[in-house]
């Protein structure tokens, strides 16, 4: 049996064409019998599905999972969106066989010793959404070669799309859990977090991204009619051959919000990890997050968590929180447009320096001894960092004490921008 990258390269990585199109219908075959019930191929298994490739008479190729045949219609799914052609539209067609058969045959001619190939498979397995799989090819790839750089990375992504599933809101979820005690600290969700990423993504210098087929799909079909939309078939097909980063700035143009939160976003933008390593770290935590100030149980209305301090849960709640917190005049606690006359810059800062001193509380000390503080420095380029206009970011939070005094929404508020 051929093993390794020499199989992989001229009979898988070639559009599986020797595999996984080894087709079992052709349009140019003979007419059907038209007593005989039609041909139908939508019975095959959901969770098995078939690839398939139409070739148009119009010249265009298009590819696939077949969702039903008959001797008159096919119907595919491109990117999760259902499409119907007429048989007679269609110059001929392929239909592969299932993935389980295709995975069995792949997984047995594959050296188990070659992580490239272990890797192309994996890959092939995550392009048709089978995740769990795809991560026990990837883990084999390690096996072989614990270093391999491109194993790593999509490990990563295949362990944050499985993540993301498993949040993701299912049509037909279990009943809500039980309300969180009231002594627990309410921290953003992983979805949250998430949505909060994408918010803050710079795309000068964008963070690993995954955007998957069906959301592209998705964009299309909900803003089809849009100038930003390609009115041509051509034109919307390039769609899916463009970068992640490029099809985010497209969903920004569009202000296609709805869709943000299945964007995944697989690491922390520049702005977040400026927060957390120079701010959260760097002194917010040890001078604002202790039981003695923002952090105990008698810290008024700006509350801020110290638990699990190194965690993206903690890290974004604390960010959210300082970024969305009002003052008594109802002015922002991050001023973004002047960030060295922040209320929580000026709060550092001796009280007699200070333009907004920090309240008289026993073992309080200032954070910042002068306006060239290396940790003053860092912080205001943190906020800089933050989008702007600043956001709504669409997050649903009940925080332990109202942002705004009174509990009325005053002072600026966030703008739409993306």
């Amino acid at each position: 049996m051929l093993r390794g990258n020499r199989w992989w390269a001229r009979r898988v990585v070639p559009g599986l064409t020797t595999l996984a199109l080894a087709p079992i219908l052709c349009a140019q075959g003979p007419a059907p019998d038209p007593k005989s019930p039609p041909p139908d191929h939508a019975a095959t298994d959901r969770d098995d599905p078939r690839d398939i490739t139409l070739w148009l008479r119009g010249g265009q190729r298009l590819a696939g999972t077949l969702v039903e045949l008959s001797d008159t219609l096919i119907v595919v799914s491109i990117g999760g969106v259902r499409a119907t052609f007429a048989r007679d539209g269609v110059e001929r067609f392929e239909v592969g066989r299932p993935v389980s058969e295709l995975y069995a045959e792949l997984r047995d001619a594959t050296d188990p010793a070659d992580a490239d190939a272990l890797v192309r498979l994996a890959e092939w397995l995550r392009a048709r959404k089978r995740l769990e799989l795809a991560l026990a090819e990837t883990n084999r790839a390690l096996m072989a070669e614990p270093t391999h750089a491109r194993a790593r990375e999509l490990r990563t992504i295949i362990e944050e799309q499985v993540k993301l599933l498993a949040v993701a809101p299912k049509p037909e979820a279990p009943p809500a859990p039980a309300p969180r005690p009231a002594d627990e600290f309410p921290l953003l969700d992983d979805r949250q977090i998430n949505l909060v990423r994408v918010y803050e993504v710079d795309l000068s210098s964008p963070p690993r991204l995954a955007i998957a087929p069906d959301l592209i799909a998705r964009l299309i079909e909900t803003y089809q009619g849009d100038p930003l939309i390609p009115s041509t078939r051509a034109g919307r097909d390039l769609l899916f051959s463009m970068r992640p980063d490029q099809v985010l700035e497209l969903m920004f143009k569009l202000r296609a919000r709805d869709l943000y939160d299945q964007v995944q976003v697989l690491e922390h933008p520049r702005s977040i990890r400026l927060f957390r390593d120079d701010v959260h770290r760097g002194w917010l935590l040890s001078a604002c997050a202790s039981n003695d100030c923002h952090g105990g149980t008698h810290a008024g209305r700006l509350q801020l968590t110290a638990q699990r301090p190194g965690t993206s849960a903690s890290v974004y709640t604390n960010l959210y929180i300082l970024d969305r917190y009002r003052t008594r005049d109802g002015s922002p606690l991050v001023d973004y447009d002047q960030p060295a006359r922040s209320p929580l810059v000026q709060a550092g800062f001796p009280r007699e320096q200070s333009s907004a001193p920090h309240p008289k509380v026993d073992g309080w000390r200032p954070v910042f001894r002068a306006g060239d503080d290396p940790r003053l420095q860092r912080t205001i380029e943190w906020i800089r960092a933050m989008y702007h206009p600043r956001p709504d970011y669409g997050v649903d939070y009940t925080p332990r004490a109202p942002f705004h005094p009174d509990d009325a929404a005053t002072g600026p508020q966030p703008q739409p921008g993306r």
